[in-house]
């Protein structure tokens, strides 16, 4: 199923009452949450974000600005009104805070409930805490070794690895283009997930993200690195179906309310 252009669904919602939209990290594509929508109950609908020049939109040129990302997401989520709440992992989490931003800003139909963000440093930070990732093949080969998951699985098949590789040097480059611009702070509840073992994002370092919120914030670690989600799965989904399912009956955390 796919809704607009930039959604994808991997099962039929059922009477689903509140809907999870996913950004996929660099190099990622829609499918990166297929496991996840599985381990979700029937009433949480999955919504995974599909950025262009992958999977079904390979023909499609890439994204250069990671602001047209948010903005297209934030104007197709306006015309299906929620309850949503955004989960963004790595590179997917700046994306997805700004989607957030530019929901709040519009006063659109989407009613955001909650932003999960995971594996990220607070934009806020990237300016001192960030350098910019190079963009050359060997160095791209070095990180994806470091960081693990899918990406640095691809990479033992040349033939996958020569479509990979553009991909994510696209994303990067988007990535390292990125500057975040003060503004107002969100209203939205937002909770900071972490892997414990991450080589490049601590624990500690994500902590940041409550200064961009007055609604309430907190932060869950979990075991492995930076690709977690993998191995955390489970305790992954039972905490996402825990706060979308009060949210979904009315009891979530109160957007706005004190941290």
């Amino acid at each position: 199923m796919t809704r607009g252009n930039w959604l994808r669904s991997f099962r039929e919602p059922m009477d689903a009452s509140v809907r999870l939209v996913c950004f996929p990290h660099a190099g990622g594509a829609a499918s990166a949450y297929f496991k996840l929508a599985q381990q979700l109950p029937p009433q949480i609908h999955v919504l995974s974000v599909q950025y262009p020049g992958r999977e079904d939109r390979w023909a499609e040129p890439r994204a250069a600005r990671l602001s047209s990302l948010a903005e297209a997401v934030a104007e197709e989520l306006d015309r299906h009104p929620g309850p949503y709440a955004l989960f963004g992992h790595s590179m997917g989490a700046v994306v997805a805070y700004e989607t957030a931003r530019r929901i709040e800003a519009g006063g659109g139909g989407a009613r955001l409930g909650e932003l999960f963000v995971s594996a990220h440093l607070p934009p806020s930070d990237l300016h001192g805490a960030r350098t910019a990732v190079r963009l050359g093949e060997p160095e791209l080969r070095r990180r994806l070794s470091l960081l693990g998951g899918t990406g640095h699985a691809v990479l033992s098949d040349p033939d996958l690895a020569e479509l990979y590789l553009p991909i994510l040097k696209a994303d990067y480059a988007a990535l390292n283009a990125y500057t975040w611009v003060p503004g107002d702070r969100l209203r939205t509840p937002l909770t900071v997930l972490a892997g414990a073992a991450d080589p490049l994002v601590r624990p500690a370092q994500t902590y940041g993200w409550r200064d961009l919120t007055d609604g309430p914030f907190d932060q869950h670690v979990f075991p492995g690195g930076h690709f977690y989600l993998h191995e955390a799965l489970p305790a992954v989904a039972r905490l996402l179906s825990t706060r979308l399912t009060a949210l979904s009956s009315g009891t979530g955390r109160q957007t706005g309310a004190p941290s």
